[in-house]
């Protein structure tokens, strides 16, 4: 025979369930959603560093012609960014060109090239992760990213 304090705890485990697992699930999604922005952030970055990289073995290319630069470095960036499958569409230049690659006078030493490349990926508008109420602050507006190599 149970006792009046036992029947009044039968429901307690169950309301605390109710009460905790919403709290737990939110923060397991919020953890899973930041690991995959953590990992887009990394992949831009590393983007933009291939990118330079294979513009400088680019053939053909010369300070008065930088065509083979820009288009090898392009092809680069979308290839490391294959894994966003149609959200790689978004990955947009913070130059003219089509991911932002440009040819100057290295800022250090004048008489040598740089190739800069910049990725820029517009999150807030095209999120990989539906954004629960909260989280849009954490990720942001853009996840961008620069690299710089000398060619001469």
């Amino acid at each position: 025979m149970r006792g009046p304090k036992e029947r009044r705890q039968r429901g307690a485990a169950l309301l605390e369930f109710v009460l905790v697992i919403p709290l737990f699930i939110y923060i397991l999604y919020s953890m899973i959603a930041f690991g995959l922005v953590l990992t887009l952030k990394e992949d831009v970055t590393h983007a933009a560093s291939e990118g330079a990289r294979a513009a400088i073995g680019a053939p053909g290319a010369s300070p008065t012609y930088t065509t083979p630069w820009t288009t090898a470095a392009t092809n680069r960036v979308t290839s490391v960014l294959s894994w966003l499958g149609p959200n790689a569409a978004f990955v947009t230049p913070t130059a003219t060109d089509p991911v932002g690659v440009t040819v100057a006078a290295c800022i250090d030493d004048p008489s040598h090239e740089c190739i800069t490349v910049s990725v820029k990926y517009s999150y807030s508008n095209h999120p990989i992760v539906p954004n629960l109420p909260g989280l849009g602050v954490v990720f942001g507006q853009d996840i961008t990213s620069t690299a710089v190599v000398q060619v001469q």
